[in-house]
């Protein structure tokens, strides 16, 4: 049903592949977010496979199978500590970093340390390259040359940090690209959100260039930026393009 290969692009190794079931195919990124859920029951990956759809999975540059070295030309990789995975991702409602985490309640178990999900889901985590702009990339140019060895049109589908992944891919091999599914990628555009508030993603959505038609040559400038404000105190205020000049 299923065999395995090393991919690599130019000097960028892009992981390994788990290749199953021919028929549409679907780019999974990143890796471990995809494969099976912290109770034990099927990720996305198994259920696209039984719909019959070719299925890859990958690993960001540099992350998880896609070791790290030394001379990859960017700062040794990070990791959260298990204080920041209750805080962000399990138990929420008990930090109350945002107003909305007292709703959060679709985590199995305490969601604590010595949880037996917790530590499953802890145990899952991997280090990664905390420099956005070289991780975007390097993903790029090595999600790019996977898309020319498949040579056809494929669906990539991003989550969380790897979310925004699909897009510089798809800027790079549009004639390879079927569509895009991000689900709670990296944003909002032009801000942090979640770790700060500060200005970040230039490009709006990226950090590094994409295209925008008319041509965009000096983000700063050329896409102005407005403030939505936010309708509510336990909203966050919203940039976007403004409406004058017209948006890219």
């Amino acid at each position: 049903l299923s065999h395995r290969l090393d991919a690599w692009s130019g000097a960028d190794r892009d992981g390994k592949i788990d290749i199953k079931a021919p028929q549409r195919v679907f780019i999974l990124i990143p890796l471990q977010n995809f494969l099976n859920k912290p109770d034990g029951s099927c990720g996305w990956a198994s259920l696209f496979l039984q719909q019959g759809y070719e299925v890859y999975i990958i690993d960001q540059t540099f992350r998880g199978r896609s070791a790290w070295q030394p001379a990859a030309g960017t700062t040794k990789p990070s990791t959260y500590s298990a204080e920041i995975i209750q805080q962000r991702f399990t138990t929420v409602q008990n930090y109350m970093l945002w107003p909305q985490a007292v709703n959060h309640t679709q985590w199995p178990g305490t969601g604590l340390m010595g949880d037996p999900y917790f530590d499953t889901f802890y145990s899952s985590n991997v280090q990664f390259i905390n420099n956005a702009t070289y991780q975007q990339y390097t993903v790029q140019a090595a999600g790019a040359g996977l898309l020319d060895r498949i040579g056809k049109p494929v669906i990539l589908v991003g989550h969380s940090q790897g979310g925004l992944l699909p897009i510089v891919i798809a800027d790079l091999r549009p004639e390879l690209t079927k569509g895009l599914i991000l689900l709670e990628p990296t944003g909002p555009p032009f801000r942090e959100a979640v770790f700060s508030n500060a200005s970040a993603r230039a490009w709006g959505l990226t950090d590094i260039p994409i295209t925008y038609s008319p041509l965009v040559t000096s983000p700063s400038s050329d896409l102005v930026q407005q403030v939505i404000p936010a309708p509510s105190s336990d909203l966050v205020d919203c940039v976007l393009q403004a409406e004058e000049p017209a948006p890219r």
